[in-house]
């Protein structure tokens, strides 16, 4: 009952017996007071308030128990193991020694263990419950900070206590802490009734070794609950409580996984960290745990695990189950398994489903029905076929027997066997139908027929197959007219040979297949392609051949970062030949993405940009060009430029979502460690709609790169530049400036003072719609009078970490009182801003604003009229001891108002994930 494990087996039964277990301890309790007493033989005859004698309960668990035998089995061999291991450091354990393990695997067990400590304490049913084994003093730390349980009892009361500590030294501590939190007086009340002036939760941290007997301090459990920390092992020894939760029993879900992976698994940190992911999206599921670690055993390649978690998490996520016998973890699990493994396995396990619940099966019986059905051939292969079946846990060897767990069967039955019958039926249709289009899309296919006969077919789509690794070697024998071949979003790594057969084929698509590490030499032989899309792929490098297809329009491909050791292991010396892109004299689009920290491409670059400007035609390019001085535009109408040598970021300074819009863009530039203002970047900027300058070391002002460049942007990211001052400085004759952006985005800038300097013309800004100022450290207001004018269409203002920002508004003359600025604004948000005084400095603002995010503003007291003034605010969001500090000295400000902004206004949590709370309505 300690470790928290999901229903596996009878609900009922399950349910049954953890009610006897809850009832028993208590029923243990009073038959000590009536012994006692004196009393013994009235409790054993009638038994307590509920009139169920204890003797009667004990009947009714070891009746329970015996309906568990099989159930309990699987987990015997694997869990004994585990223990035998960890009987060699027992000795070490008892002196607060604990087996090392991973850090966020510590965490995670203690997250698992307080989790259920707080959920049985706080549906009230234990009221003397004990956290036992290694890391439990992390343990009494986690649950006095947790908000369920400080929002459930008057006073939580937290005593550590080291070795030979007294009764009394107890009680005087468990005072002290009612005097302060409660004003108890210890002179006037005994502890006893102390304790029953409030609803009390009593942590005792034993994990310094010390013990006490709790019945000693005579604590009422009828108006509180007490909660035990230790490491003893076998606290129930000592004192009788409702519940044990042992620590080594969270850990099991883990010891589990890696005891069955075996020692061929090599185990980095990054293995480490994907499976614990894995153990937390079985949700404690033991069986799943178990085979999950068994399908991967062996498999030494990241990308495989991390396709696994991918598919567990989409399969839990969309996956809708009516029956209630099944678990979700199970069905994710048992697909993984199913998809990788052979049809003949399949069909052996299907025959299995076959037999009747608890039906024992004779292995050598179970071969010979196999061979009867002609699912096999040789009793050898038979066995084969069992060992195979046994090691990956979905048939169990018991006591000589062959037996299938029934919550198994049932998945088997209701939700893998029939997506295989339906893929069965889908690829023989694929194999002699001959339509014009065959289009089996997201649908777990992940065989294909050996060499299906569709010669009239000009359109097959296998897109988001993900289970889809391999094609058989003849697949494309017949399929002469295919003119459009879709195999997007599939595990496959390479292509037959038979991709030569493709002779009328003009578009391939491998997008987002991201195992795909290499094209086939045959690919030479598609003279007729016009399309070739490898955009999200993990490609190696492009073939020599590749260069025959002299139709191709559309090229698009994406290099793995780390493929060096692959090409100089095959003697490949280019990632694309030099040469084979000036063949494509009819190309009009060209992508390449390259990781920066591949050296090889900065060696590359320079052939690739010489066969580039050969390409008259080519009308789009995205590159990513290291050095400024191999910069062109040429006659591009699109480009997508990376300019600068750079590593990759492992944590980007940019929100995911906004650099995601950012690549959108048509015409984007992006110059990244630069040192001065070259005439290259200039060039392509004046044409460019979008810019992100990222790490430029010198730069004081943007408009050095002149804002007559900088007038067709729409888009504007700036990150980390650290001596930059001020973006728009020195306007001359009321120049507009920045008259088309939309989006202007700062972030983590060291020296910026202020956005502007100097005079602009009406229309500068005019077009902005969002802008964001996030961890400039040195910056005190945002917007001067002349530039809070212009920003006539602002709809989103988001302003974090800014710590000197005393107003966003510099201080105006009282004629400008009675206009209202920022007229679009529909959203605001203040955060981490520790010196913001008020927001508008008297001016009205924002009379059309409907949400209010203020956190961490701890100098923000009061809201003025001027400032929240809007009819259609709908939320305000903010911590709730700002919100209730809030002075409301205005005579503007009625009561009826007041009442509304305090119903739409929902409090912030610190020590929740912000973003998540921002992101829910």
């Amino acid at each position: 009952m300690s470790y928290c494990m999901k229903l596996e087996a009878d609900i009922t039964h399950y349910s049954r017996l953890w009610d006897y277990f809850i009832k028993l301890n208590p029923k243990i309790r009073i038959l000590e007071a009536s012994l006692e007493k004196e009393n013994v033989n009235g409790f054993l005859q009638y038994g307590g308030t509920d009139g169920v004698r204890p003797l009667t309960t004990l009947e009714n668990i070891n009746l329970c128990l015996a309906k568990f035998a099989f159930d309990m089995y699987p987990y015997l061999e694997s869990i004994s193991k585990i223990f035998r291991q960890k009987q060699k450091v027992d000795i070490h354990q008892k002196c607060g020694y604990c087996d090392a393990k991973p850090d966020a695997v510590i965490q995670w067990a203690i997250d698992s263990a307080t989790r259920q400590a707080s959920q049985y304490i706080t549906e009230g049913k234990t009221k003397l419950l004990a956290i036992s084994g290694c890391y439990t003093e992390k343990a009494a730390k986690a649950l006095q900070e947790m908000t369920c349980l400080r929002s459930k009892f008057d006073v939580i009361l937290s005593v550590s206590i080291p070795l030979h500590h007294s009764i009394e030294q107890v009680k005087m501590e468990i005072f002290e802490q009612l005097h302060e939190f409660m004003g108890i007086d210890k002179v006037l009340l005994p502890l006893d009734e102390a304790l029953k002036s409030c609803n009390f939760l009593l942590l005792l941290d034993c994990s310094n070794g010390g013990i006490i007997n709790v019945y000693d301090l005579k604590v009422p459990l009828e108006h509180g609950c007490i909660v035990i920390t230790t490491q003893l092992d076998e606290i129930y020894e000592v004192i009788t409580v409702d519940l044990e939760i042992k620590m080594e029993y969270h850990m099991l879900p883990w010891e589990l996984f890696i005891s069955n992976l075996g020692s061929s698994s090599c185990f980095s940190s990054t293995f480490e960290m994907m499976a614990l992911c894995l153990v937390e999206k079985c949700d404690g599921h033991l069986l799943a745990i178990i085979q999950l670690a068994r399908a991967l055993k062996g498999v030494a390649y990241i990308g495989s695990w991390e396709l696994v978690l991918h598919e567990l998490m989409i399969e839990h996520s969309s996956l809708t189950l009516e029956d209630e016998d099944m678990n979700k973890v199970m069905v994710c699990v048992l697909k993984f398994i199913w998809q990788r493994i052979g049809t003949v396995k399949k069909m052996c396990i299907k025959h299995c489903t076959s037999y009747e619940k608890g039906q024992n099966i004779n292995q050598d019986s179970l071969i010979s029905g196999w061979l009867m059905d002609g699912l096999i051939h040789t009793k050898e292969e038979g066995e084969a076929i069992l060992e195979d079946l046994f090691d990956f846990f979905v048939l169990e060897n018991f006591e000589g027997n062959v037996l299938m767990r029934e919550e198994t069967k049932v998945v088997l039955l209701k939700q893998v066997i029939p997506m295989m019958d339906s893929q069965l039926r889908e690829t023989v249709m694929l194999e002699y139908l001959n339509v014009k289009a065959i289009i089996i899309r997201h649908n777990e296919v992940f065989e294909l027929p050996e060499s299906p006969k569709c010669l009239y077919t000009m359109l097959l789509s296998l897109q988001k197959n993900h289970d889809l690794m391999m094609i058989p070697p003849l697949f494309f024998q017949y399929m002469t007219s295919l003119h459009v071949l879709d195999l997007s979003y599939t595990s496959l790594k390479t292509l037959p040979a038979s991709i030569s057969r493709l002779i009328s084929l003009q578009k391939l698509f491998l997008r987002g297949c991201e195992l795909f590490m290499e094209l086939p030499a045959e690919i030479g032989n598609l003279s007729k392609l016009q399309l070739l899309d490898l955009e999200g792929t993990e490609i190696m490098y492009l073939p020599k051949e590749v260069g025959q297809c002299r139709n191709l329009r559309q090229l698009k491909v994406s290099f793995y970062a780390f493929g060096n050791s692959y090409r100089i292991r095959k003697q490949i010396t280019k990632m694309i030949p030099k040469g084979v892109l000036s063949n494509f004299i009819d190309l009009e689009e060209l992508s390449v993405d390259v990781n920066p920290d591949d050296k090889q491409w900065v060696v590359d670059v320079v052939d690739v940009l010489d066969d580039i400007k050969k390409l008259i035609q080519l009308r789009s390019l995205k590159l990513y060009v290291p050095k400024v001085e191999l910069l062109f535009q040429g006659l591009l109408s699109n480009f997508r430029f990376t300019v600068g040598h750079h590593e990759q970021r492992l944590i980007s300074r940019i929100p995911h979502e906004v650099e995601e819009e950012f690549k959108k863009q048509d015409r984007f530039l992006k110059f990244v460690n630069g040192e001065c203002v070259p005439m290259e970047i200039k060039n392509v900027l004046h044409n460019a709609n979008a810019f992100l300058l990222d790490r430029h070391w010198t730069l004081k002002k943007l408009s050095e790169f002149k804002n007559e460049n900088m007038n067709k942007l729409k888009f504007c990211l700036l990150v980390e530049c650290n001596e930059l001052e001020t973006i728009v400085a020195g306007c001359f004759g009321r120049e507009i400036v920045f008259g088309s952006l939309e989006y202007l985005g700062v972030y983590y800038m060291k020296s910026l003072k202020c956005i502007s300097q100097g005079l602009m013309g009406n229309g500068s800004f005019f077009q902005l719609k969002y802008l964001t100022l996030s961890t400039c450290t040195n910056l005190t207001s945002m917007f001067k009078i002349e530039l809070l004018c212009n920003l006539m269409n602002l709809e989103e203002l988001s302003v974090k970490d800014c710590p000197k920002i005393k107003s966003l508004v510099n201080e105006e003359p009282p004629l400008l009182e009675s206009s209202y600025f920022l007229p679009s604004l529909k959203k605001m948000s203040l955060l981490e801003l520790p010196e913001l005084i008020n927001i508008s400095s008297g001016l009205y603002i924002a009379p059309k604003l409907e949400r209010l995010v203020i956190f961490y503003c701890p100098k923000l007291e009061s809201l003025s009229t001027k400032e929240v003034s809007s009819k259609d605010l709908k939320v305000i969001k903010g911590e709730s001891e700002w919100w209730n500090s809030l002075t409301w000295h205005e005579s503007g400000w009625s009561s009826n108002h007041q009442d509304y902004l305090a119903s739409i206004f929902v409090p912030l949590v610190r020590k929740s994930n912000l973003m998540t709370q921002l992101a829910e309505d």
